[in-house]
């Protein structure tokens, strides 16, 4: 199932959401669609889409484009089309990336491999999640599959912890394994009266 959630002019509603259904039949025949928000954005600049995907195994891909460009001297059918080709497009080429979660929860996931206890993976598409290099990454600068935000997030995550271990261009994590603290303030305060910078 593909839910949809849509925020245009009032004008443009009905024929986005016919664009929308062409597009999604095009792209995902098969699909049932549910239209979860048709809502009147109230302003001719603002449009915004979103699609999630629901799988048989219940992983949900997201996308979605806050409209950007220009609207000047274009119909509503164009703007329709321009927004449903975009946002079906990348939907479609997310989840035949084949990975468990999509691009924009992958780098959000990081920090928590990062200080988890052991080993996790959370592959962004299937050719990371059947890989097994089992070389550890250099950590000087940005590395790994995913998008720009993911391979920076991997990299600020080493360098805030030294004894974090990204594996096989990111695939796998040996967290660090933080738990919380047991000090009292009292504790912190001796603790930080004895810091240094160096």
């Amino acid at each position: 199932m593909i839910e949809i959630s849509v925020m245009v002019p009032r004008p443009m509603l009905e024929t986005l959401k016919h664009t929308l259904l062409f597009e999604i039949g095009v792209v995902f025949p098969e699909v049932k669609v549910k239209f979860v928000c048709l809502e009147d954005s109230k302003h001719n600049a603002r449009m915004y889409t979103l699609l999630v995907a629901h799988t048989s195994t219940g992983l949900r891909f997201g996308r979605d484009w806050l409209y950007d460009k220009t609207a000047k001297g274009k119909s509503w059918e164009d703007l329709s089309t321009e927004i449903s080709q975009r946002v079906v497009d990348e939907l479609d080429n997310e989840v035949q990336k084949g990975g468990l979660v999509d691009e924009h929860l992958q780098d959000q996931l990081i920090v928590f491999q990062a200080l988890s206890e052991g080993k996790t993976i959370i592959p962004g598409c299937l050719d990371t999640a059947n890989s097994k290099r089992g070389r550890v990454e250099r950590t000087d600068e940005p590395f790994g599959d995913g998008s720009t935000h993911t391979s920076t997030v991997r990299w600020v995550t080493s360098q805030l912890l030294p004894h974090l271990k990204w594996i096989d261009r990111g695939r796998i994590c040996e967290g660090v394994g933080w738990k919380t603290s047991t000090m009292t303030v009292e504790d912190i305060r001796d603790e930080l009266g004895s810091v240094h910078i160096v």
